[in-house]
């Protein structure tokens, strides 16, 4: 299949990739930064996977720690034959982020009120136990 992606941004974008079950299989560059990047690749799937762009630039945002500027689109899930999207390893770290982003929000996090908080505590709940029943009816 062939999968194009673009880049648009009032900033200078250095990177633009197209990402496969978490691997780089094409990516277009421009050392200088430009205000925009177009790429088109083809793309081979042997299993079911996900596929997704990113784009990224050389800016760090300097807050408690230094963070680099970039943006991911969310996946586009590509079903091939009887593969099962979901890779049982890949859901237990899925997990485990979930649990910990929970906890942070529960125990650490600076939020607007209690409320706020329980709101978002709820939301890691919600997340965590769809992904477990999915992977529990996965078998």
């Amino acid at each position: 299949m062939t999968v194009q992606a673009s880049v648009s941004s009032t900033g200078p974008v250095h990177g633009l990739e197209i990402v496969v079950n978490g691997a780089v299989v094409a990516a277009e560059t421009a050392p200088d930064g430009s205000s925009g990047l177009r790429l088109e690749a083809p793309v081979e799937l042997s299993q079911s996977s996900w596929v997704a762009a990113r784009c990224t630039t050389r800016h760090v945002i300097r807050m408690a720690f230094p963070t680099a500027v970039a943006a991911h689109t969310s996946p586009v899930w590509v079903h091939c034959g009887d593969g099962e999207l979901l890779k049982r390893a890949d859901a237990e770290v899925l997990l485990a982020l979930i649990e910990g982003g929970r906890e942070w929000m529960r125990s650490l996090a600076v939020t607007e009120d209690a409320a706020d908080r329980e709101r978002f505590v709820e939301f890691f709940r919600s997340a965590r136990a769809r992904l477990q029943r999915r992977l529990d009816a996965a078998g």
